[in-house]
Formats: structure tokens, C-alpha cells, sequence
């Protein structure tokens, strides 16, 4: 068993994964996993340490719910989309308001209908599109596409048999800030037994609590609660996998979601 000294937690990517390589400490971060990030692997495997990256909610919660769902089935159509608190004006001060300029900024690339669509990050906002979630009826939410969604077709083993593979970002309609954070997953199966396509739709609605008089905000609790959960896996060395990995692999992700639901974190599912 490790000792808690043992685990670094993190919710930026600023240097503190060079820092967890020389002391030879775990780390677990809510950051994505980009090049530079991935170029640390081997540095992290010979340090005989774990960097956990995205264990939050997007990424984090996200992944883990379509690894999950994924698995041994033929997908021809994944959607992904997620926070829409984030874009309001009110934002939530523990969130950085200049990253939130910047991520409008990005430029985005899917996959829809079997072609590659490239959006400048100059023409990201006029790309937002209405989505209505069947679920939710009473929530105006626009989607607009988030970075790269490509990698999650090689990510899950789906690039070749899916024709869409799309990652979006939720906010409501006119950026009205509302104290609410929704997820949604969907995925669309086709069976080789002749069995009908079958939509599988995963929504998660959660809201902001407040205990003693204290606000803890959605965002806090949905990104906050994945990062505990991944640190206490490694305390306990049920992650076994050295170096710069994300929650796709079992060992992590099942009980992760196992822990999630135990904190009242329960996907409402749908298959049509």
C-alpha cells in the first residue's frame, strides 16, 4: 500500500508531470493528454510511476462511459457531448475565464457521414448548432464541435467501421448561465447477426449542492470526485499500468464507474 505522499493531484498541465517523474510520485491530472504530455511515457515508465491523465469529467466521466459501452461492439456512429456551464458568462470562478476564450478559439475536426470536416477556430461559435435532447425537453442547448475528435476513433478501435465520430461541447442557447452540468453519450450499434441498428443514449444531469451555507458547483463535483477516485486506485494499486495513461483500460475505468454510481453519479440510459 502506497502512502498518500505517494499521489500528486492536479488540475493543470504545467510542468508538475516532470516534477512527478524526478520524485517518482503518481499523478493524477483532469488535463487532456496532448504530444508533449504522451512524449513523457517512457520517462514515466522507467520512474516506475503512473500519470493519469483526463480523470475528470470531460475528459474523464466522458471516455470512461464509451470505453465502457464500446467495448466488443461494432459502432458506426459515436457522439459525444458535454458541459455547457462552461461557456456561460457567470462562469465558475475556480475555472480559468482566458482558457475559456481560448478553447472558443480552437479549431475542430470530426468525422460526419464518412467525411473529415475541418472548422477554424475563427468559425467555431458560427458552427454551433441546436441539439434537443429527448431526455431533457425543457433545456435549449447549442453543440459546437471540441478539438480533435479523430483520435477517439483510433482511441477505441473504430476509426475504420464508424462513419461518425464526433466531440462536442454543449451550452445553452444565447450562453445563459444556468447552475447545471449535462453530459450526453451517444452510440450507435450495428449487429453482424442482422440484428436492427440499435441508439444507445447515456444522459447525466447534475446539479450544484450546497452544505453549512458552503456552494460546491457541478463542475466542481463532476471533475473533482473522477480525479479523488483515480488517486484512490492508485493508493490502493489497482492501477498496475507505468506511464502516461488515460482511463480507457479496464482496470481503471470499471471501478472507476463502479465508484461514480456509488456517488450517485448515474447515467440515465436509453436504447431506441
Amino acid at each position: 500500500m502506497m502512502s498518500r505522499e505517494e499521489v500528486v493531484g492536479d488540475e493543470s498541465s504545467t510542468g508538475h508531470e516532470n516534477l512527478s517523474i524526478q520524485f517518482k510520485k503518481h499523478l493524477v491530472t483532469a488535463s487532456y493528454i496532448d504530444n508533449s504530455l504522451s512524449t513523457l511515457d517512457e520517462r514515466a515508465k522507467s520512474a516506475g510511476i503512473t500519470i493519469l491523465g483526463e480523470m475528470g469529467l470531460d475528459p474523464g466521466i466522458d471516455p470512461k462511459e464509451k470505453r465502457h459501452y464500446c467495448r466488443g461492439k461494432n459502432v458506426i456512429r459515436l457522439l459525444l457531448s458535454s458541459d455547457p456551464d462552461a461557456f456561460g458568462p457567470k462562469r465558475s470562478p475556480s475555472w480559468n475565464p482566458a482558457g475559456a476564450i481560448r478553447a472558443g478559439r480552437n479549431p475542430a475536426t470530426y468525422k460526419s457521414a464518412g467525411k473529415i470536416v475541418h472548422v477554424d477556430g475563427n468559425e467555431l461559435y458560427d458552427s454551433a448548432a441546436r441539439l434537443q435532447i429527448t431526455d431533457l425537453p425543457a433545456f435549449a442547448l447549442e453543440c459546437l464541435p471540441n478539438r480533435n475528435s479523430l483520435i477517439y476513433g483510433d482511441l477505441y478501435g473504430i476509426t475504420h467501421e464508424a462513419s461518425t465520430i464526433f466531440r462536442g461541447t454543449l451550452r445553452y442557447e444565447g450562453m445563459l448561465f444556468i447552475w447545471k452540468l449535462i453530459f450526453v453519450c451517444q452510440v450507435e450499434v450495428d449487429f453482424p447477426n442482422g440484428r436492427p441498428t440499435e441508439n444507445q443514449r447515456f444522459t447525466l444531469l447534475e446539479f450544484g449542492k450546497m452544505k453549512n451555507g458552503k456552494t460546491t458547483t457541478a463542475m466542481a463535483l463532476t471533475v473533482g470526485i473522477p480525479a479523488a477516485i483515480g488517486s484512490l486506485l492508485l493508493l490502493e494499486n489497482r492501477i498496475k499500468t507505468r506511464g502516461v495513461i488515460r482511463p480507457f483500460d479496464p482496470e481503471v475505468y470499471e471501478p472507476a464507474l463502479d465508484i461514480l454510481e456509488a456517488y450517485g453519479f448515474k447515467l440515465l440510459e436509453k436504447i431506441e
